[in-house]
C-alpha cells in the first residue's frame, strides 16, 4: 500500500515540541543541582524488558535511577490505562520514587490509585508550568 498523502495535525505536533522544550529546560535545571536526568529514558525491568519514561533521574555517579516520571495529558478516556501502564513499568523496574504529572488534572479515583501506590502527583493547569513544578518535586525527593 502506497502512502499518497499525509496530513500533520499541527496542534498535536506543537504540543509534542513544547513538551520536549520543557523537558530540556527541566534536565538543565536538574543538572545545575547535581541530578543527572534523561528525557525518554529507558530503564531495564526485572523482566528484561526496557521501559521508557518521560524523565529518568540519576543520583551522582550511580547507574541505577533513583526516580522516574511520566506525563499524562488527561483526556478522561485513556487516563486509567496510562496510569496502570506507568505503575506496571515502575513495579517491573523496581523504582521506588515515582512521579506522575497530570495536565490538567485526574479524576478522584485515579488520585486514590496514585496515593495507594506511593506515587507523587503533580497536577498542572498547563504544560508551560511543568519546568518549575517537576524540578521542585524531583528535588524534594532527592533530598529526602
Amino acid at each position: 500500500m502506497l502512502l499518497k498523502e499525509y496530513v500533520f495535525d499541527t496542534d498535536k505536533l506543537t504540543d509534542v515540541i513544547n513538551v520536549d522544550k520543557s523537558m530540556l529546560s527541566i534536565i538543565k535545571e536538574l543538572d545545575m543541582i547535581g541530578i543527572k536526568a534523561v528525557h525518554q529514558g529507558a530503564v531495564m525491568g526485572a523482566s528484561r524488558i526496557p521501559h521508557i519514561f518521560s524523565l529518568v533521574a540519576y543520583a551522582k555517579k550511580v547507574e541505577q535511577p533513583f526516580l522516574v516520571a511520566d506525563i499524562i495529558e488527561t483526556d478522561h478516556r485513556t487516563d486509567e490505562m496510562r496510569l496502570l501502564s506507568f505503575i506496571g513499568k515502575c513495579v517491573d523496574s523496581r523504582i521506588e520514587n515515582r512521579i506522575i504529572v497530570a495536565i490538567p488534572n485526574l479524576q478522584e479515583d485515579l488520585r486514590e490509585l496514585i496515593n495507594t501506590n506511593g506515587i507523587k502527583l503533580v497536577e498542572l493547569r498547563a504544560i508551560e508550568d511543568i519546568a518549575f513544578e517537576l524540578v521542585k518535586a524531583v528535588e524534594e525527593i532527592y533530598h529526602t
